[in-house]
């Protein structure tokens, strides 16, 4: 055992002495052998080492650089897509990154603040472009609508956001108002107006329908304030289309068909009602033509907006020139029960008796065209902001 124990003991002698040999022995009292007195196999490690740590060391600093820019990036691709959001759909022929929006509320510019939303209770009070370029806001969709880019391949506007108020303690009989209805178009059923083809009805399709645009109406005027706290507001402009009635079932549709075609120019959660111009309490639809008479309920609308605007005339949008437009009135000659047809106003205002632009004559079935002039209703509580349009103060509803 004892000789085992010594052996043991020997071997580790030895061991020592071939690691370190007599003229490399570690000095006395528990010092380090200097750089000097290191073997190379030593140096070589501690090079490498201090090697690695300098390869880590950039890994990790580029890992980190790289992470904060790609972080950054995020973050700036995600405030530009959430500009872009606003616009998407809107802008036709311009990409994610041809497009700069800045906004300001209430006068201020906001540039660490996010995009306002539809939820923020603020309105828009008027949108300025650069370079020319020229848009406006809407408000529903809540986002960018006709823009001109005036040949810009950039386009960068800058949105006017306004506190908003209740419009009806705040509007007044004969102000404009920017509304602009959600259908950007709406087809006339031939079951409405009679028309059955282009022959019978120059507008229409092959199927006697025909199409108008209830969006490009977005000017409008207040005509009265009801005690609910609805606002009744009647277009500035005309519709950019004819509409036709043929025949003994345009007749009989007339009025009900007009008032069909004015409820299109309604939008959900702003209106909560419409009539065509002329409509008070006439039979909409006829059952026959022995009882749809005469009648002169259309001067509940007629003497309305001349009280508030003045004047029975007006243009349609986009033209220069005024021109006529129907009434919801049934008109019978006084002379033969065979002459029938309905009322227009004339491009002077003056209110006609169209029976000769209508429907029957004796057997024989005539069509007559008019554009139309919608009256909608804006729902009690309605929030508005003052603003302009084409350098006309107004007050902007969507």
């Amino acid at each position: 055992m004892c000789y085992y124990v010594n052996n043991r003991r020997e071997d580790r002698n030895e061991k020592s002495n071939k690691t370190n040999p007599p003229n490399q022995q570690k000095p006395s009292g528990g010092g380090t052998l200097s750089k000097k007195d290191q073997p190379d196999g030593l140096k070589k490690f501690k090079k490498n080492e201090n090697q690695k740590k300098i390869v880590i060391g950039a890994i990790i600093g580029l890992i980190l650089l790289v992470g904060g820019i790609t972080l950054y990036r995020t973050f700036a691709l995600y405030e530009e897509k959430k500009e872009f959001n606003v616009l998407r759909g809107r802008v036709p022929n311009f990409g994610e990154y041809d497009i700069k929006l800045a906004f300001t509320i209430n006068g201020e510019t906001r540039k660490e603040a996010a995009f306002p939303t539809k939820e923020d209770g603020y309105g828009v009070e008027s949108v300025e472009c650069k370079n020319g370029v020229t848009a406006d806001w809407n408000s529903s969709f809540w986002g960018l609508v006709n823009i001109n880019s005036n040949s810009n391949l950039r386009i960068e506007c800058t949105i006017n956001f306004k506190d908003t108020v209740i419009l009806y303690d705040n509007v007044n009989v004969g102000d404009y108002i920017s509304y602009t209805p959600t259908r950007t178009s709406y087809t006339i059923l031939a079951a409405q107006t009679g028309c059955t083809n282009t022959s019978t009805c120059t507008a229409a399709d092959s199927f006697g329908n025909q199409t108008i645009h209830p969006s490009e109406l977005n000017i409008w005027r207040v005509i009265r304030k009801n005690t609910n706290g609805t606002i009744e507001i009647v277009s500035e402009y005309l519709s950019s289309t004819v509409v036709y009635f043929y025949g003994g079932i345009g007749y009989t549709n007339f009025v009900g068909g007009l008032n069909t075609i004015a409820s299109s120019y309604e939008t959900e959660g702003i209106t909560s009602g419409s009539r065509h111009m002329g409509y008070s309490s006439q039979i909409e639809y006829c059952t026959s033509l022995t009882n749809c008479l005469d009648d002169t309920a259309y001067v509940y609308d007629t003497d309305l907006v001349t009280s508030a605007i003045g004047f029975l005339e007006a243009m349609p949008i986009n033209m220069t020139t005024k021109a006529s437009y129907w009434v919801a009135s049934r008109y019978i000659y006084s002379g033969d029960s065979n002459y029938r047809g309905g009322r227009f106003i004339g491009n002077d205002g003056e209110i006609i008796k169209a029976f000769y632009d209508l429907v029957i004559i004796g057997n024989n079935d005539f069509a007559g065209n008019q554009r139309v002039r919608p009256i909608v209703t804006l729902k009690s509580g309605i929030n508005g902001v003052k603003g302009t349009y084409n350098d006309r103060n107004l007050w902007i509803v969507n």
